[in-house]
């Protein structure tokens, strides 16, 4: 996903799919253009789940260390 080549094989993969799963960091997604709303526009049915050791808020979202 660090081509321009990678990030669109994602895109016809996730336009497929039923379900994306993603354990970035929160906001990864959204800055590759690879977020729900920019993917469901192209497939109305994908569940989009995002799994972070830290949760999508709060004081420990950034932390690099997993618990």
């Amino acid at each position: 996903m660090k081509t321009s080549e990678g990030l669109d094989a994602c895109r016809k993969l996730a336009a497929k799919a039923d379900i994306l799963i993603e354990n970035f960091r929160p906001g990864t997604m959204n800055r590759l253009g690879l977020d729900y709303v920019s993917l469901s526009a192209a497939n109305p049915r994908l569940i989009y789940i995002s799994i972070s050791g830290y949760g999508q808020t709060g004081r420990v979202v950034s932390s690099l260390r997993w618990i």
